[in-house]
């Protein structure tokens, strides 16, 4: 676990930042929701570029 942020009730924020190489990385986004807004938005920096959305283009499930 790199980290973790849960205040119900309101908009969380939580930053972890991992330097890696290139290639396929495994990554899990684990969540709990209590009613309110719906709204996950993971960024991230690609090489060269300014941090952005991560474009589904390069996530994809986990095989079982």
């Amino acid at each position: 676990m790199v980290g973790e942020s849960l205040k119900p009730d309101s908009a969380n924020f939580f930053e972890a930042r991992r330097t890696l190489t290139a290639g396929s990385h495994p990554i899990q986004l684990d969540f709990f929701q209590r009613g309110g807004g719906k709204a996950i938005n993971p960024r991230w920096i690609p090489p060269g570029q300014r941090e952005a959305l991560i474009s589904t283009e390069v996530l994809w499930p986990a095989r079982p």
